[in-house]
Order: C-alpha cells, then structure tokens, then sequence
C-alpha cells in the first residue's frame, strides 16, 4: 500500500523565478523511512508543507493512503509534522491531565476523554523515553533532547500514520545528535508507519533512512 504519492507537483512563489517544488513523481511506501537531502533552499520544506496542507500548489496532485488530499483542509489530513523550531507551545506544561498540555491539547481538540488521554499519553511518553517527571515542566526548563522527545511524542499520540520531520535533530548538540536519530529509528520499526525527513546534514540523514 502507497503511504505518500505526489505527482507531477509544483509549488511557485510569485517573487521567485524558479519554482520552489517541481517533482515529477515521488512515492513512499507503507512503512518506508525516506531521506531527503539537499542544501538550504532547495525545497524540502515547501515540499513537506505541501504534503501537510500548509501551502497549495499550483500543479499536481497529493494522495495520502491512496487518498486524493488536494481539497483536504490542514487539520483534516491524516499527517503530523514536526517541525525543525519543535513548535512546543512554550506557556504549557509537557503533559496536563486536568488542562490543555503540549501532549494533551490534540487529543482534547478531539473529544478525549481525561482518563483516555492519560492513558494514551503515558503509553506514548514511555515509548519514545519520556520521563513522565518532566510532565510538570514547560519547554524552557527542558533539554534539547528532552524537548524533541515532546515534539515526538505530540505527533504520535493521534495515530497519524504519516509523519514529516523537518530536520528534526537540527537543534540538538553533537552529542545528543545519534543517541536521538537511533530513538527515532527505534519508534518507527516498532509502528512501521510512514516517515519523511528531511535533513541538510548529509550523514544524518543517510543513517536514519537506512
């Protein structure tokens, strides 16, 4: 089963006179983890925004799961994104039973109830290695690997079967670096759902493709 397809797209910005994205066809497979490289500017972000509903093209078509997405609203495509910022909402708590939360807010959006989003959350935070001490805390007390185990486990808790990561271990130091890109290739041959990433980092990204 085809988890991502784009065909013929192309993503113009009305400033600039070569186009952003312009891809013929692009499939990912069920289960695959791709890598995309390339140099800043290059249009791997466009490319991941396009794919979440972020930005409409002016060409071409996106499916989803065999699904034609084009006329799908953002909040409606069945994707997460994590972002290369992390997007931690910095005035909430990691994880809030009792109150919108980072891990919380997407499954409250959705009519959880309190103890099903608890139990969705501890099963997902002890997955990916979050401590659940940390629930209390807000992303300026966390580390930069802690706050990207948040960012991961935000974008698992819905079930989303596709996921898009912009440079996702961009933030992280040297050191942090590969003991994260090994938790995230451990999460994804647990679910074996369906990754994009998107790195500058040549090597990084050719080991977490692999």
């Amino acid at each position: 089963m085809t988890g991502i397809r784009v065909t013929r797209l192309k993503l113009q910005y009305p400033q600039n006179d070569v186009p952003a994205v312009n891809i013929h066809e692009l499939t990912v497979e069920a289960g695959e983890f791709m890598a995309i490289m390339g140099e800043s500017g290059s249009g791997k972000t466009s490319l991941l925004r396009l794919i979440a509903g972020l930005e409409t093209p002016n060409e071409g078509d996106i499916y989803l799961g065999g699904v034609w997405m084009n006329q799908t609203s953002v909040g409606r495509r069945p994707v997460q994104m994590i972002f290369q910022s992390l997007a931690l909402w910095p005035h909430l708590r990691v994880m809030d039973e009792k109150s919108y939360s980072n891990l919380s807010f997407p499954l409250k959006v959705r009519r959880w109830s309190r103890q099903q989003i608890l139990d969705r959350v501890r099963g997902v935070s002890d997955r990916v290695g979050l401590r659940e001490e940390l629930f209390p805390r807000r992303p300026d007390e966390l580390s930069g690997g802690e706050k990207q185990r948040v960012a991961l486990a935000r974008a698992m808790v819905t079930e989303s079967k596709t996921f898009l990561m912009d440079e996702p271990l961009s933030s992280l130091d040297p050191i942090s670096r590969p003991k994260m890109r090994k938790e995230i290739r451990r999460v994804h041959d647990e679910l074996r759902r369906v990754h994009r990433l998107l790195v500058d980092e040549r090597v990084g990204g050719s080991r977490l493709g692999a």
